[in-house]
């Protein structure tokens, strides 16, 4: 074997052994943002869950309006409906009145 290899072989061993080492420590630092952002995560679902299920501004809350709404449209327009309804028979009533 020639001795000029020697600092060759040396600097390849060094180099193969450092990039062996960033990549267990890149894996080992990978794992530990993953589970802080699993954590995060969780914690922010769980915040969102709650204001979902908030008795005055969630989901239950707006359905709860929402048919409210609706249950007053629909008397609002059953009162309009009797009342056009009367004044078109007063109409007529009077139509037949000036004849």
């Amino acid at each position: 074997m020639d001795i000029g290899l020697i600092p060759v072989w040396i600097t390849t061993t060094f180099t193969a052994g450092g990039v062996i080492y960033a990549i267990a420590r890149n894996g080992s630092r990978g794992k530990k943002q993953d589970e802080q952002l699993k954590a995060e995560l969780k914690l922010e679902i769980k915040v969102i869950k709650k204001q979902l299920d908030d008795p005055e501004n969630g989901l239950g809350a707006i359905k709860k309006s929402a048919d409210g709404m609706r249950l007053h449209c629909a008397e609002v327009s059953t009162r309009i409906e009797a009342q056009t309804q009367t004044n078109t028979d007063e109409i007529n009533i009077l139509r037949k009145g000036k004849q």
